[in-house]
């Protein structure tokens, strides 16, 4: 089974901490129904041919789902597994986790049983308990480590469309997919959104490059981009075509998509990667890897880790080596908590709050008339 990352369907830990902001209570699972409805709530979508992780004991609780693999997919790859039981077991030992709880999503009982034989000894091995296994296809689950007093052999049915979870779910503002594919569609632009896609291509085609490099133009620029994106994030509202294809043009220069992170505060984040994924369902593919990364970002700093996955698989099938795709997903894939961001000296932080610092004392230069460069440097896109 492939890991490249940037493969669709890759199997890869989606981290961080629930979905629901820090205001909403959180969700506390006592039965498996519960457990199976906490997963989709968690992840953003409900897993289908998956093993999905929740962890309890960390000093920050973080949540998993990698891909299993198929039968057909471990006659040709027999390492699958080993690789699947790295990608959940890594991070747990890296966070120190003292327990684990596995839900199987298969509705092939084989696969199922070589999954749970491989995860539970190494999950014990690294000195973790594995609290239970569950397995479950959608309509009914099954146990697969502890004695379930009256499960049947053929499996529990289960519902979980009424349950309170989905509730608090929606109440709080949070679309569960069915799928991750239809995450992942979310990324698309809409049946309204065609046209405004096509009008953003033409504006990028006709557009220069953003200025690069360490100048007062660039900084001039930055200027701007900062200020269309507090504005729109200020009023809840998503950039039209001709602000789209300036965001897309700035971000060409690694240091004004700097900007566009640097901007973002955590306690905002979601908010932050709605807009940037208005941005990405706009742009053409070939400029796909600058707003596909931010919005990759934004969403692992709301605590997004699925949403963060499937913006940056559009940025790595275009650059592979993209430098701050991989960045993010080394954010993800270690299951580095949002938190940390706020932390001094968090991952990259540092860098970017100077940056910010930089535009002001240009922008105190330019209210004192010493701004040695063309106030309009930058600027020339027609917008």
């Amino acid at each position: 089974m492939t890991t490249t990352p940037g493969a669709p369907g890759s199997p890869r830990p989606v981290p961080s901490t629930p979905r629901a902001p820090a205001a909403t209570a959180p969700l506390v699972a006592r039965t498996p129904e519960d457990v199976l409805a906490m997963v989709p709530a968690v992840l953003g979508f409900t897993p289908t041919q998956s093993v999905a992780m929740l962890t309890l004991g960390a000093a920050r609780a973080f949540h998993a789902r990698v891909d299993l693999p198929t039968a057909a997919q471990l006659a040709q790859e027999p390492d699958g597994l080993t690789e699947m039981v790295d990608l959940l077991r890594q991070p747990c030992v890296r966070h120190r986790v003292r327990a684990v709880l596995l839900v199987v999503f298969s509705d092939d009982e084989h696969t199922a049983l070589a999954a749970r034989r491989a995860l539970v000894p190494a999950f014990r091995g690294s000195g973790m308990e594995v609290v239970d296994v569950l397995r479950a296809d959608g309509r009914r689950w099954w146990p697969m480590l502890r004695r379930h007093p009256g499960a049947p052999a053929w499996g529990v049915p289960y519902d979980v469309s009424e349950h309170p979870f989905v509730a608090q779910t929606v109440l709080a503002g949070k679309v569960t997919h069915p799928t991750r594919e239809d995450l992942d569609r979310s990324l698309d632009p809409g049946p309204a959104e065609v046209a405004a896609h096509a009008r953003v291509a033409c504006l990028v085609a006709q557009g220069p490059l953003a200025p690069r490099g360490d100048t007062p133009a660039e900084l001039v620029e930055a200027m701007a981009l900062r200020d269309l994106l507090l504005d729109h994030h200020v009023d809840g509202t998503l950039p039209d075509p001709e602000e789209v294809a300036r965001l897309l043009l700035a971000l060409r220069s690694p240091r004004l998509r700097d900007l566009a992170c640097a901007l973002v505060e955590r306690r905002e984040a979601a908010a932050w990667a709605e807009l940037w994924r208005g941005v990405l369902r706009l742009t053409p593919p070939e400029l796909v890897v600058g707003p596909a990364t931010v919005t990759a970002f934004c969403a692992w700093l709301a605590g997004e880790g699925a949403l963060a996955w499937c913006a940056l698989d559009r940025a790595l099938a275009v650059d592979p080596d993209h430098s701050f795709a991989g960045l993010v997903g080394g954010l993800l894939t270690a299951a580095v908590p949002p938190a940390a961001w706020d932390a001094p000296g968090g991952p990259g932080r540092s860098d970017l709050i100077a940056l910010l610092e930089e535009i002001e004392e240009l922008e105190e230069l330019d209210r004192r008339g010493e701004l040695d460069d063309d106030p309009d440097a930058g600027r020339d896109h027609g917008w």
